[in-house]
């Protein structure tokens, strides 16, 4: 009986699955490292995000900006802009910047779609990094109305 054949062959055998196997295992390593450098980028500008919309909460929520507050019971009514609160000095009172940090914060551009009433906080450059939008009820006298409130981020100013 002669062994010499079978041993080619499986020698053979063994080479084909080698090969696929290591091709099969580099391109999983690749898509790892893709993914991996991906997700990482994802987080951090999720991050930034994710600080501007904590700090635009306070344009519907709180009345030290535009929310309607109840003055009788004291309460605060979420997700609220009372219209003629809906100013550019009140934004300034509600939300500055001074000049050592307005480099380093975020700027807004507030606006309510159906309403087409826009108002821009200081040291705004024009230059939209992303958008959130937040739907509110808008205030005006005795009408109330449902709107979207889009805020417009800038982050920082950029040279």
């Amino acid at each position: 009986m002669n062994r010499r054949g079978e041993d080619i062959f499986d020698f053979g055998q063994k080479f084909v699955y080698w090969t696929i196997a290591v091709i099969v295992l580099t391109l999983i390593a690749i898509a790892f490292k893709w993914y991996l450098f991906s997700s990482q980028a994802y987080s951090t500008t999720r991050a930034s995000e994710l600080k501007a919309e904590a700090i635009a909460l306070r344009f519907g929520n709180i009345p030290e900006c535009f929310a309607n507050e109840d003055l009788s019971s004291g309460k605060v009514f979420s997700n609220t802009i009372v219209l003629s609160n809906f100013t550019k000095p009140l934004l300034d009172k509600c939300y500055s910047t001074n000049d050592e940090t307005r480099a380093k914060t975020f700027h807004f551009r507030l606006k309510l779609e159906k309403e087409g009433t826009e108002i821009i906080s200081d040291n705004y450059g024009y230059k939209d990094d992303f958008t959130l939008y937040h739907e509110v009820f808008v205030i005006n006298g005795l009408n109330i109305k449902n709107d979207m409130l889009v805020i417009y981020v800038q982050e920082g100013l950029k040279p």
